[in-house]
């Protein structure tokens, strides 16, 4: 602790700081590992994996390797998963593994990171016989291993217990722990289970925190000047709530942003022609399939001119230099220019699909989808992903509509690689074996599967990416 009070410091400049900082959280680890040993103590031992885990800015997986973890990443595993032998419940090592493993695929395999070796941990947090009830923040953990395995609704059920502590935690006077962070993945998971009106209730109140909450107690954030804005619009467009969009939104206050600060304004104005962009095209169809020709012809140039200024508006999204954790843009940066520019492509694809005669310019609606795709892949991992829906739930739907349904089904087997168990990848898999006439038992597992993931949700499953629907 003595490098705290090091009046040498003040002549460092920031790399020299900055490694002396990590060989003084080294050393930590080393003498916290030697007592912990010495006294069997599994709290030691969760805070000497924490001072290995800090020095590599939580970038634990080495670039390349197939989602391999660095020696220090596997130092500090082995380091969780003892103190969690010595104490099952040891809440700092519970919180570290969730973090350690959320990264890693979804997918099990042999030889790679996996998200779903935190799942005993997530489970011992979200089911803790009440350990851990007063404490908001470790009751919101199991959301980050819940939502890579598909399991929405209990991400759901993790957040509103974390965020109704941290509501009385407010009313004690006491100061919470990244409270919007948790509203961000309550909406996240919310939305991917189809609790559309859950998801639409917390982001109104993310819209509503910094209002109420001034001083930042709610937020848990020293961003007390600015909201996300952007929570709410995006719901409207995940579940193709374009009556909402039309009659409800309006440009962003200045004080808006998205899911962090940075270009944060900018990716609200970005949001906002967006959803109106989409929006409009959706009520060109509407009224083209009515054969209110004069209408939709106006609708459609109001999506174009949105468009427009989508693509001005990006413009001026400003373009982050990469960040620690991981490679890529990583888990701390905003990635708004990077979310604006898939905004765009999706936008051109959506106004191509209201083209001219049905069923619109649906080649050209499949050429934006998949340059989106490729964009998208590109986004680094973050909690909530910073990108949702996974836009190949969107590409399926104009692959069927093109009668390419083995290939939906290769889109479809992706997307659930890639976001086990969400209903929209599956029902874009069933319908994409109906079309090509698969087996019934085929047919009836995945339907099976798309009831269970689908039966907390409050609106029927009538499209894998409503974005591409009439109202």
């Amino acid at each position: 602790m003595s490098l705290l009070y090091d009046p040498h410091l003040l002549d460092l400049g920031p790399d020299q700081f900055v490694q002396m900082f990590n060989e003084a959280e080294r050393r930590w680890a080393e003498t916290m590992e030697r007592i912990a040993r010495q006294q069997h103590s599994a709290d030691l031992l969760a805070m000497a994996a924490e001072a290995l885990m800090i020095p590599e800015a939580w970038n634990l997986k080495q670039a390349g390797a197939g989602g391999q973890l660095k020696p220090a990443g596997v130092r500090a595993e082995q380091l969780i998963l003892e103190a969690l032998e010595w104490d099952p419940s040891q809440p700092l090592a519970l919180h570290l593994h969730v973090h350690i493993t959320e990264t890693g695929s979804p997918i099990r395999g042999q030889g790679i990171l996996q998200a779903g070796s935190g799942e005993r941990s997530a489970d011992m947090l979200h089911n803790g016989n009440g350990t851990f009830r007063h404490m908001g923040h470790l009751l919101h953990m199991p959301a980050h291993i819940f939502v890579r395995l598909g399991r929405y609704h209990d991400a759901v059920e993790a957040g509103l217990r974390a965020l109704a502590v941290d509501a009385q935690d407010v009313a004690d006077c006491q100061t919470t722990v990244a409270s919007e962070h948790d509203m961000d993945l309550l909406v996240y998971a919310a939305n991917m289970a189809g609790q559309s009106q859950l998801a639409i209730e917390w982001s109104k109140k993310l819209q509503q925190a910094a209002e109420l909450h001034p001083k930042g107690s709610w937020l848990g954030t020293h961003d007390t000047l600015s909201f996300d804005w952007t929570a709410l619009p995006l719901t409207w467009v995940f579940h193709g709530m374009w009556e909402s969009i039309l009659e409800n939104l309006t440009p962003p206050p200045a004080n808006a942003r998205g899911i962090c600060a940075k270009g944060g304004y900018e990716y609200a104005v970005s949001v906002y022609h967006y959803a109106m962009a989409l929006a409009y095209a959706a009520q060109s169809e509407t009224l083209k399939y009515h054969q209110d020709n004069s209408r939709s012809e106006a609708a459609f140039d109001r999506a174009s001119w949105h468009l427009q200024q989508l693509e001005a508006a990006f413009e001026q999204v400003e373009q982050e230099p990469p960040t620690e954790p991981g490679e890529g843009a990583g888990l701390y940066s905003c990635e708004h220019h990077q979310l604006s520019a898939i905004q765009v492509q999706v936008a051109k694809a959506r106004i191509a699909q209201a083209e001219g005669p049905y069923p619109g310019n649906l080649q050209a609606a499949e050429y934006h989808l998949k340059e989106a795709v490729l964009l998208e892949d590109q986004v680094s991992y973050a909690a909530p992903p910073r990108q949702s829906p996974t836009l190949r739930h969107c590409l399926t739907h104009i692959l069927e509509r093109t009668e390419s349904p083995a290939e939906a089904e290769v889109i479809s087997r992706q997307a659930l690689g890639l976001y086990p168990n969400n209903p929209w990848g599956l029902y874009a898999l069933l319908e994409s074996l109906k079309r090509q006439d698969r087996g019934a038992a085929e047919v009836q597992q995945v339907q099976m599967q798309l009831d269970e993931a689908w039966k907390w949700a409050d609106r029927p499953m009538k499209c894998p990416c409503p974005i591409f629907v009439i109202w």
